[in-house]
């Protein structure tokens, strides 16, 4: 066995607990030298022999293991205000009034031709033996018809621009006002920001099903391209006044995970990969599993514990139809969407989101 191969044999065994490998790679003490890379030169003949024979006529139909065309679309949409007037008497004859008032709102949609299942509806394969069990835990319901390069992390145009795959907009405004009347210095400082802008790729970076309740697991990434800028503005006790202005801009993709409602009990009963070959990894990977339950129901699925993870994801499925939704209107555990440099501190007002997969077979 190449050493290749036996790196991607062990990856594949730990590949449920993504998010642990690096732990257990580490932990564990797996002796990957083990491997020779001797063999390796007869490996890449054997490859490049059966890459000149292969021909149009050798590749997959989908259709011929079941698998159906469909029409995915994904939406996202996320708004939030916050207005905050307080004034601050704490210390006699210097009084401070603060005046905020915000608003930032995300739309999104994309749709896209995929493959799915021949019955979607989400059931467990309990009665199976454990490699089928496996199978099914690391397995998506669909996968696209044609690889979209807009998935990849890189997926940018020769002048550095960003490939387009989505629609929709992104507005924010805010104004802030601090006023300290009897300050040494500054009495009034005001910063007014506004940006507009779209959404230029959106995501879905995993569906999987999930350990942590009923249902999948869906990971989003969304990028977004927008331009503003913030005006600054320092009023002095006599009577000087500055003024500055800072560019506002994206500097990172946003990923959000989102989980079904969290289980009351422990993680899910399903295999831990290398629960056959490996028993101590299982036992670790279920142990920090339940650790993270533990933490999220305890934090009420605030980001404050684990930045963008959000629970409540609903499943409903048939076997000819899937839909993943998540909407909460107001309630907790949804990040704050707009930072940076901007001062939002403030009581929301509204506080929308709203998260839909729909698969509809074609016709």
């Amino acid at each position: 066995m190449s050493q290749l191969n036996c790196v991607l044999r062990i990856i594949t065994m730990l590949r449920t607990a993504h998010i642990l490998t690096t732990y257990l790679l580490l932990s564990t003490g797996i002796l990957i030298s083990g491997c020779s890379a001797q063999e390796e030169p007869e490996n890449e003949q054997y490859l490049q022999t059966q890459e000149e024979n292969y021909s149009e006529d050798d590749a997959w139909n989908p259709a011929d293991d079941g698998y159906r065309r469909a029409r995915m679309a994904v939406t996202f949409l996320i708004e939030q205000e916050g207005v905050l007037h307080e004034v601050d008497n704490s210390r006699p004859g210097d009084p401070v009034t603060t005046d905020i008032d915000w608003h930032f709102r995300l739309s999104a949609k994309r749709e896209l031709d995929v493959w799915v299942l021949a019955d979607l509806r989400f059931r467990f394969p309990e009665s199976a033996d454990i490699e089928t069990q496996l199978e099914w835990l690391r397995s998506e319901p669909y996968f696209e018809v044609e690889p979209d390069a807009t998935q990849d992390d890189s997926a940018y145009d020769a002048d550095d621009q960003p490939i387009i795959n989505a629609e929709g907009t992104i507005e924010f405004s805010s104004e802030f006002r601090y006023a300290r009347p009897n300050a040494a210095d500054a009495v009034l400082t005001e910063r007014v920001a506004n940006a507009t802008g779209r959404p230029v790729r959106l995501a879905i970076k995993h569906m999987e099903p999930s350990m942590l309740g009923e249902g999948y697991e869906v990971t989003l990434q969304i990028t977004e391209d927008y331009t503003g800028e913030a005006i600054n503005t320092l009023t002095y006790r006599d009577g000087r006044v500055d003024s500055f202005t800072d560019v506002l801009a994206p500097d990172e993709d946003r990923t959000i995970k989102f989980v079904p409602a969290l289980k009351q009990g422990p993680v899910m009963p399903y295999p831990m990969e290398g629960e056959q070959a490996l028993p101590e990894i299982a036992a670790k990977n279920r142990e920090i599993m339940n650790e993270m339950l533990a933490g999220l129901r305890q934090a009420n699925f605030a980001e404050k514990l684990l930045a963008g993870i959000i629970a409540g994801l609903k499943t409903t499925d048939s076997k000819d139809a899937l839909i993943l939704h998540y909407r909460n209107d107001g309630g907790e555990g949804i990040p704050m969407f707009y930072a940076g440099t901007e001062l939002l501190a403030a009581p929301l007002s509204k506080n929308l989101i709203d998260f839909k997969i729909q698969f509809t077979l074609d016709q």
